[in-house]
């Protein structure tokens, strides 16, 4: 009753062959969490109705305003609660997926905005290079030879699999 938010683990699911990737948020959510990935899957996200009246979304961001909401929470210590449970299925391939480089690029932006430290910004900068390298390489490799995507998703199956 005293926080302005909660969010739930998820799972996301592969909408080609329904594979499911758990997706667990830490217990505290922190700045460095976002560099990488989105740490709470937007539906997993509950927010007070006031504080959403007060925050609201950034219209100008049309692929990444939930993600620039969750970032100025994280920035404006905001009191946020994990709640330990599978809350959320998301099916891949929405409109951030699809155009997956510009929503990354909007994400990136809101993260350079509200981390205005030089070594949060370089590492903001190496996470976006280092997106842009393996989105090429997926793209440009992985998805033209469907013989290599089935031989790596068997590689990652057997090394998610109990032994």
């Amino acid at each position: 009753g005293k926080c302005d938010y909660l969010f739930f683990d998820g799972f996301t699911v592969d909408e080609s062959d329904g594979r499911q990737f758990p997706r667990a948020a830490s217990d505290v959510l922190q700045l460095s969490h976002f560099y990488r990935h989105v740490p709470v899957l937007h539906p997993g996200l509950v927010v007070r109705t006031s504080v959403m009246q007060a925050y609201g979304f950034n219209r100008d961001l049309n692929l990444a305003a939930d993600f620039d909401l969750m970032v100025r929470f994280v920035v404006d210590k905001l009191s946020g609660k994990h709640v330990r449970f599978f809350g959320v299925h998301v099916v891949s391939g929405g409109l951030s997926e699809q155009h997956r480089v510009r929503a990354r690029w909007q994400a990136t932006g809101s993260l350079w905005r509200h981390d205005p430290s030089l070594s949060g910004r370089l590492k903001i900068f190496i996470s976006f290079v280092r997106f842009l390298a393996l989105h090429s390489l997926i793209v440009g490799v992985v998805h033209r030879w469907p013989w290599l995507r089935r031989t790596l998703q068997r590689i990652r199956q057997s090394h998610e699999s109990p032994r």
